[in-house]
């Protein structure tokens, strides 16, 4: 067992004697500097061109077309209708009393030709009248006219004044003429005043700025027309004109050229056939 321990002691310390022997050349001598070994240079692979891969175009969306607006088709307006001519051609009157026709008073008359006209009773002054109708100064007109569903209607037309471009009178038979028709222009209502038993007459009062009239007297003369401003005088038959006069000239007037004609025919048969009997004598004496 000592023998053991003391062979390893030897053996420790000729190990150590070997190891520091063999140290002591490598630090005299200087450490060898190592060669670098030379890294094989590497060729690069030729990298191939890259084609370039072709991108779709990119597909435009069509534009939607507009959906046209379709225009209407106007309706064609229809002219107005023009109002009717203020004049005296109405319908005559064939009874006693008479007719009022204005625009927008509508009346209760219901007969024929002059339904929905307002019924009147009379008509005054005397002077406004036939056969003296022009012979002094135009003056307002009074009409007379019962009670009825054209009154709250002129009542109005009164108390706002109203102008009326027309308003037409026609009056019935009476004892010195058979009709006379009245075509106001520049009408206005001036006054209103309820009358009679139980205020059943009313009477209005009728302003213009001109009229025409038209009558024929029972006497039989021809149809008369006049015209006149207010307050204006047209005269004794210088406003007033017979119709049938205005028609043409007389016909005594175009048969005096007629009557001429046929005398010279007669003369010119006469002269022939006196030549004829003369030539016969020569002939056979």
């Amino acid at each position: 067992m000592g023998g053991k321990r003391r062979a390893a002691c030897v053996l420790v310390v000729v190990l150590a004697g070997l190891l520091t022997a063999g140290s002591a050349p490598a630090a005299a001598a200087p450490p060898a500097t190592p060669t670098p070994t030379a890294v094989p240079t590497r060729t690069p692979t030729p990298t191939p061109p890259r084609t370039p891969t072709p991108r779709p175009a990119p597909t435009r969306a069509p534009t939607p077309t507009p959906v046209p607006t379709p225009t209407p088709t106007p309706v064609p307006t229809a002219p107005p209708t023009p109002p009717p001519p203020c004049d005296t051609k109405v319908p005559q009157a064939t009874r006693a009393g008479g007719f009022l026709q204005v625009a927008g008073v509508p009346g209760s008359a219901t007969e024929a030709p002059h339904a929905g006209a307002i019924v009147l009773t009379a008509v005054s002054p005397a002077s406004m009248l036939p056969p003296v109708l022009g012979d002094g100064p135009l003056t307002e007109v009074t009409l007379v006219k019962p009670v009825d569903g054209s009154s709250p209607a002129l009542v109005r037309a009164v108390a706002a004044a109203m102008h009326f471009d027309c308003a037409q009178v026609e009056m019935g038979p009476s004892r010195d003429y058979l009709y006379v028709t009245y075509a106001f222009h520049g009408a206005q209502f001036a006054t209103y005043a309820p009358s009679g038993d139980q205020q059943s007459v009313e009477l209005l009062t009728l302003t213009y700025t001109t009229v025409d009239w038209e009558y024929q007297l029972r006497d039989g003369t021809p149809v008369a027309t006049g015209s006149g401003a207010l307050g204006s005088t047209p005269g004794g038959g210088r406003g007033i004109q017979p119709v049938a006069a205005a028609q043409g000239p007389p016909l005594g007037l175009l048969l005096i050229p007629l009557g001429a004609v046929l005398l010279a025919v007669a003369a010119v048969a006469i002269l022939r056939w006196r030549g004829r009997r003369r030539r016969r004598r020569g002939t056979f004496p």
